[in-house]
């Protein structure tokens, strides 16, 4: 078997679990269900995986926002603008790909060497995207970006996973891109209004 024959199969695997996880949640999910969904056989999941664990954390890596962000939102022209659009990119690939909400709450409430493996990259991401957003943005070291950002995502995440159980918070959409951009904005005015 080539490399690509391998890649499309754990890409095929892979959006087994996309699949499975959109449909059912996490109920019912296992190694035996995937392998129906992806048309191969279990071997192949032990094979490139090594087990349910691995499995699961190459579906996380996956469908992390933090891993396939667009660095060039880094270099908007100005720091609020680079944080409005952070903010929106952020919102707007949380919205539209539910299943990226699914990585956030398995991340949250499912203790395993996996999530734990999973949430150290997101980490290291993470700095190494401030760090980047610092220098292309010149900003000052009297600005604590690393705190900012620490409550932006956050908050982000919690309305994002909040989104598939209410329609509004504090009076702000969380189902459309209106509410999404009032915050966006929000924050890119909070920022040109720093001192």
């Amino acid at each position: 078997m080539g490399m690509h024959d391998r890649k499309a199969t754990e890409d095929a695997i892979i959006t087994a679990v996309d699949n499975l996880i959109s449909r059912k949640g996490f109920v019912g999910l296992g190694i035996n269900a995937i392998a129906r969904e992806a048309g191969i056989s279990k071997v192949l999941i032990y094979r490139y995986f090594g087990d349910f664990d691995g499995l699961l954390e190459a579906w996380a890596l996956k469908n992390s926002y933090w891993l396939s962000m667009d660095t060039t939102i880094l270099k908007a022209g100005s720091l609020s603008k680079s944080v409005q659009d952070a903010v929106l990119g952020m919102s707007k690939d949380l919205m539209n790909q539910p299943v990226k909400r699914e990585v956030l709450r398995w991340l949250l409430s499912e203790e395993s060497q996996a999530g734990t493996r999973v949430m150290e990259k997101l980490e290291e991401r993470g700095v190494q995207l401030t760090e980047n957003f610092i220098k292309e943005n010149n900003i000052s070291p009297d600005l604590d970006m690393e705190a900012l950002f620490a409550v932006l995502t956050a908050g982000i995440n919690y309305l994002a996973l909040l989104s598939d159980r209410a329609d509004v918070y504090n009076g702000i959409s969380l189902q459309g891109e209106d509410g999404w951009e009032r915050i966006a904005l929000c924050l890119s005015e909070l920022m040109n209004n720093r001192k």
